[in-house]
This record gives structure tokens, sequence and C-alpha cells, in this order.
């Protein structure tokens, strides 16, 4: 659990939230890491542990690497592993592409 402003976020509520997101019983770990991630071929959500919690913000990441969950193929995805720049550029592109896709089923994100 972490605080701020009287505000309490339950981690394990927030992986709950995020395995309904996804539809699966996805892995979710909260570490020291600078951005989430989604693992496409373990199935590990990865979660970064801010200084300064948000809500809102873990549930716009949860949102954003659970559509990578429901609609990132493993394989196209392992294709361009070794290129950082193309992997950020279509993350990017994914990312407005997976808004429209999963937004109708997640309004409350």
């Amino acid at each position: 659990m972490i605080t701020q402003k009287n505000t309490l976020i339950k981690l394990e509520t927030k992986s709950q939230l995020a395995k309904l997101i996804a539809t699966e019983n996805i892995t979710i770990q909260h570490n020291q890491v600078k951005t989430a991630s989604f693992d496409t071929v373990n199935r590990v959500l990865t979660l970064p542990i801010f200084k300064v919690q948000s809500g809102d913000v873990y549930d716009m990441l949860i949102a954003h690497e659970c559509s990578h969950a429901l609609h990132t193929p493993t394989e196209g995805w392992k294709q361009i592993s070794d290129d950082d720049s193309l992997r950020q550029y279509v993350n990017v592109l994914e990312a407005v592409s997976y808004t429209h896709l999963t937004l109708p089923t997640t309004p409350y994100v």
C-alpha cells in the first residue's frame, strides 16, 4: 500500500484491475523501474513504484500495458526487439490504435 495526501493506492487492487482489463491471469510486478512494460512472451506486466503516487496515472499505465496483452502480436514484437528506436515508434502507434480498441471496454480508465 502506498499513501499520498490521504489517498490510498492498494497495489493488489491495481493488480486485479490489470488482470480484469487483460482478461487473463497475467503476472503483475511492482518494481523500481523507469516505466511500465508488458512482456508479451511471459505475460508479465511490470509497473513502476513512483515516489509520488497517483491512482489515475497507475490506471492509465495499466490500461496502456494491458492493451499490449490484448492486441500486440508476440511474433511481430520479437521481430523488432533489436531496434529500440523502432520499438518506441511502434509503441506510440500502438498506443493510439489501442486506445480506440480498448476504450469501449474500459471507459472508466
